[in-house]
């Protein structure tokens, strides 16, 4: 099962500051264990804060200079909360809002300065469309009334923050190829003409917003 990462990164130029890589499993038990990677030296240290609970297949988005956030999972059984590291402390909280469904194989992605976005999902009988909102700085969640084109579990998220945000592959029962396109601020669904050149699950994402 994959861990997930966050990054923070100064919104001025977008002047990188760290990475972080969290939960996971090492095949024999879940992890809560937090890793920061440094820029620019790609240095390597381990968070004195951890996860609430150990867990593996949660998403990870990040609201750049402020905070990050590692939300659902799984530890034997289906998570709802939502962990937020405040930079540049990396203290760790646990959010009052949670997931509208206790979910793992869950994607993220976020309009930085915004709001964050976990969508999809697996509950371990179904898997999911909807898409939840952490709206920043107040970190209250709602839920788009703007759903992924399918039920899909194990995708990817990433975003041109403040434009769009992407939610790609997955499984609905079979590999996905389609992207889905959340665009920004008025949070409303398209899917893009351009698909995966393979239908894939278990993938991961990144993107290179650009200077602002």
């Amino acid at each position: 099962m994959p861990i997930l990462g966050i990054v923070n990164a100064s919104k001025s130029n977008f002047r990188g500051v760290a990475g972080y890589f969290g939960g996971g499993t090492d095949s024999v038990s879940d992890l809560s264990g937090i890793d920061k990677i440094t820029f620019p030296a790609d240095t390597k240290t381990t968070l004195s804060a951890t996860l609430t609970t150990d867990r593996r297949s949660m998403g990870g988005m990040a609201n750049s200079t402020v905070a990050g956030y590692f939300g659902g999972g799984f530890n034997g059984g289906n998570l709802n909360g939502i962990d937020k590291i405040t930079f540049p402390a990396d203290t760790k909280t646990t959010l009052s809002a949670t997931l509208t469904t206790a979910s793992y194989f869950v994607g993220g992605m976020a309009n930085s300065g915004t709001a964050g976005y976990f969508g999809g999902g697996f509950t371990a009988s179904v898997s999911l469309s909807q898409i939840d909102k952490i709206a920043f700085p107040a970190d209250t969640k709602t839920t788009l009334s703007a759903t992924l084109s399918s039920l899909r579990r194990q995708l990817a998220g990433m975003a041109n923050s403040g434009t769009a945000g992407y939610f790609g592959g997955g499984d609905d029962g079979a590999f996905i190829s389609g992207i889905d396109k959340i665009t920004f601020p008025a949070d409303t669904k398209t899917t893009l003409s351009a698909t995966l050149t393979t239908a894939r699950q278990n993938l991961s994402a990144m993107a290179d917003s650009g200077a602002i």
